[in-house]
């Protein structure tokens, strides 16, 4: 076997996280929690509902009457908020401490256990009722609820005579001198209110005043737009500053020495004019120095060459000149516009600071128009409640549709409950089944074992109550279920054959005792002699030994013999055709050590020829080390995980433990397994396949 390089613990941990995919499995396995906590839920939503006082309802509409006076009101807008304003001021009469405490003296409702025990009754009945106004059809909406359906009626039929009984007594708290002395004061208000909003607007004429905006308006925009300006110029200035300070110390050389000198700015050189002088200058040099060569300094045509060159050199030192005096020119012009926009700008901002004063005298004369609005709102408010009042001593509440109650109590809504009583249900059940899987360290399914593991599920193996040994019943297929889940594990093995030709050698392990390694062995080993395979199976586990009595061979030398050197010790068959079976033998002191022995692969080299499968027993890894010291001789690892019995931190440890050997793992069986398949029909179809292999070949 292949070994693999070490993996920490850390990667075989279970993952904590629950999909919704492994919802349902949870509520298999832990339907007995859930389906107590649902019921648990179901019965404190009905405790809850039983303990809830049922609550009836009265209810009853009225309005206001006129009578045969009429309100002088002005104005549609005006009559329908003061209609909405008087609407509103019964309601706060009716919801008064005065008609409350009449209605509970009337009504009987003082004897009544809720207004007894209350250390204030009219607050009871204040939460018991309640007052809407309705602007569309200008009338008020009164309900009463109580513990009984009579006396909610009658209550609420109580609370509208107290009204009206309150309603008859009172008088009028204004008249009509108060009233027209606060028109003839709202009159002179808006007077003054009009002279100050003159003033205002005649202020900001005078003033120019276009925004009131301190910092959005004109001169503002001004003064940001020519700081803008003053920033470009002045980034002008000091890029161009180098090149005239270069410009203006050539020129105060002498005269003779500013063309050369002007001819090492790079401003000047990039003139154009300056360009073409010099190529025109380095054309005359050329024509002088060939006709120098050929005729001499003294002929004709060189005086004339040398006449030409005096005259380029004398354009060149112009061309010079010319660009010096341009680059000067911009430099000064520069300075000059960055005075100028200096001017403009403090002169703006003297503009800007004479516009902020007049904001502030602008403001101030506002806050005196602002204070005149609100003496004439105030005024206005005064004069419709005046106005109200009075019309109130001429209106009376009249009653559209009498106290009413329901049947039905209002805070009882069953289908609600139902509902309620449902969800909490379902709730506590999903919630207890995840917390119960939670604190639970044992796997109860391949899913939990694969996500441990991280290895395929080979086959599942049915649980069976009273299991008898193979000793005692050595027919495999007594038990068809278990006898079919081996068959895919056989099937498994053989899809993962590592040796496409020769002997395989496999190891079954666990990660602790009690999980049916030896006999989940035993039968792995049958299921493949079954079907022609010649199969060797040996008890490794040298540290208990229990295959033989499964087998019902005690032989009286066995593996253990054999490894510490003693010889004549082999195979031997059993009961079972094309099984044999080699014993741990007596067990030995030191079977750690006995198991690093050479002759262990030599022993499984010497009986590999003679059989298709070898097959060993291994002891539980939580406890020893032994399957490590034999898998380095196998080509395949079997791990046995018995369902429910398993521990998660001991199978995550085995797996750390079998990290080096890891490559050779290729599954696990999960042992009493919960899902197994029909008995009824493998127990048929096994009874069917045994008829027919009874009968004559051909018949």
């Amino acid at each position: 076997m292949n070994a693999v390089p070490p993996m920490p613990d850390e990667e075989w941990n279970d993952s904590s996280a629950v999909s919704l995919q492994d919802l349902p499995g949870i509520l298999r396995r832990r339907w007995r929690v859930a389906l107590a906590t649902c019921f648990a839920g179901i019965l404190m939503v009905v405790w809850w509902v039983l303990r809830i006082t049922p609550m009836y309802e009265a209810h009853a509409v009225v309005t206001v009457d006129y009578g045969t006076k009429a309100v002088r009101l002005n104005g549609v807008v005006e009559a329908d908020r003061i209609e909405l304003n008087t609407l509103n001021t019964i309601r706060d009469q009716i919801l008064s401490v005065t008609v409350f405490r009449d209605t509970i003296a009337a009504s009987g409702l003082a004897t009544s256990p809720a207004y007894l025990n209350a250390a204030d009754p009219v607050e009871v009945l204040r939460s018991r009722v309640k007052a809407t106004t309705s602007r569309d059809s200008l009338s008020i909406g009164i309900s009463l609820t109580d513990e009984y359906p009579e006396r909610a009626e009658r209550a609420l039929g109580q609370l509208i005579a107290a009204h009206q009984v309150q309603q008859a007594a009172a008088k009028g708290d204004q008249s009509d001198d108060a009233v027209s002395f606060l028109r003839t004061q709202r009159d002179e208000q808006l007077r003054r209110l009009d002279a100050a909003r003159a003033e205002e607007v005649a202020y900001m004429n005078r003033a120019g005043i276009v925004s009131i905006n301190p910092d959005s308006n004109s001169l503002t925009q001004r003064l940001a737009a020519l700081n803008t300006q003053m920033v470009a110029v002045e980034g002008d200035i000091a890029a161009g500053r180098p090149t005239y300070d270069q410009v203006v110390k050539v020129l105060e050389a002498p005269p003779e020495a500013q063309t050369a000198g002007l001819l090492a700015i790079d401003a000047v050189v990039r003139d154009p004019a300056v360009t073409a002088q010099q190529h025109l200058v380095s054309y005359a040099q050329t024509q002088v120095g060939e006709i120098e060569g050929k005729y001499g300094e003294k002929h004709p045509r060189m005086i004339a060459a040398q006449t030409a060159l005096q005259g380029e050199l004398t354009h060149l030192r112009e061309a010079t000149q010319a660009a010096a005096a341009v680059i000067v020119g911009s430099q000064r012009r520069r300075i000059e516009q960055g005075s100028l926009l200096r001017t403009l700008i403090d002169e703006q901002e003297a503009r800007l600071k004479q516009y902020l004063k007049s904001l502030q005298e602008l403001r101030a004369l506002s806050d005196v128009t602002l204070s005149h609005n609100q003496i004439y709102q105030t005024l206005l408010t005064r004069l419709n409640e005046a106005e109200i009042d009075r019309a109130m001593n001429e209106r009376k509440v009249r009653v559209i549709d009498p106290p009413s109650v329901g049947t039905r109590p209002i805070n009882l809504n069953m289908s609600l409950f139902l509902v309620l009583a449902i969800g909490l249900g379902v709730t506590l059940a999903v919630g207890s089944a995840l917390l119960s899987e939670f604190v639970d360290t044992r796997v109860h399914d391949a899913a939990q074992v694969t996500r441990l593991t991280g290895l395929p599920l080979l086959g599942r193996v049915p649980r069976v109550n009273r299991l008898v040994p193979l000793s005692s019943n050595p027919d495999p297929e007594a038990y068809p279920t278990i006898a079919e889940g081996f068959r895919h594990v056989r099937a498994a093995v053989r899809l993962a054959r590592r040796r496409p030709a020769g002997c395989e050698r496999l190891g079954l392990v666990s990660s602790a005792a009690g999980e049916g390694t030896t006999t989940a062995c035993l039968r792995l080993s049958l299921s493949l002699a079954a079907m022609g395979a010649r199969v060797l199976v040996i008890d490794g586990d040298l540290r208990y030994g229990a295959m033989g009595e499964e087998v019902g061979l005690i032989p009286e030398a066995g593996l253990a013999q054999l490894l510490a050197g003693q010889a004549g010790i082999a195979p031997v068959p059993t009961q079972w055709e094309n099984l044999d079976f080699l014993g741990a033998g007596p067990l030995p002191f030191n079977p750690g050590e006995l198991l690093l022995s050479p002759l262990l692969p030599e022993m499984l080299q010497a009986f590999s020829p003679s059989y298709d499968y070898i097959i060993i027993d291994t002891p539980p890894l939580s406890l020893f080390a032994d399957v490590l010291s034999v898998a380095e001789h196998l080509d395949s690892l079997l791990l046995v995980v018995r369902e429910g019995e398993a521990e998660k931190e001991q199978l995550s440890h085995a797996m750390s433990r079998l990290a080096p050997v890891s490559g050779g793992l290729i599954g696990f069986i999960l042992n009493g397994s919960s899902v197994a398949p029909d008995h009824d029909a493998v127990l048929r179809i096994s009874q069917r396949e045994a008829a027919i292999a009874e009968q004559p070949f051909g018949s």
